[in-house]
């Protein structure tokens, strides 16, 4: 069911509840009617809400070898920072979007430094998330 469902009617199936769960809506129908068409309406609609912050959509293999990519979804616009560390915090590499918004693809060449294990972080408006990420 839609989120911005608020509440729903439901015809020529009598025995059914819904659950939500995590913000999602679920119709759980305790029988189907036989060869019954089921009609499902919104009784009433509020606005969807507005999605913000950052999706990891792809990071590449971990761990790695001579390269990291990683594609990000950029839900409202913000300034994104992608750091790799080692583990004593020195930048290796890094790329810096202002008012990112939509895709937003990093692409890290990693041939020149030495295996074993590094920290990908990216920082947005939301805060960062941290990745170990192992160079073999």
């Amino acid at each position: 069911v839609p989120s911005n469902w608020d509440n729903i009617s439901i015809t020529n199936a009598p025995k059914y509840k819904i659950e939500n769960k995590n913000e999602s809506k679920f119709i759980l129908f305790n029988e189907l009617p036989d060869n019954h068409l089921i009609t499902i309406r919104p009784g009433s609609k509020s606005s969807p809400k507005k999605e913000s912050g950052i999706r990891l959509v792809y990071l590449s293999e971990n761990p790695f070898f001579d390269h990291i990519k990683l594609s990000l979804e950029v839900l409202d616009k913000q300034d994104i920072e992608v750091l790799l560390c080692d583990m004593n915090g020195r930048i290796l590499a890094e790329q810096k979007e202002k008012s990112a918004i939509g895709v937003v693809n990093v692409y890290f060449e990693t041939s020149g430094i030495s295996k074993g294990m590094y920290l990908l972080k990216v920082s947005s408006n939301v805060g960062p998330f941290i990745r170990k990420m192992i160079k073999v």
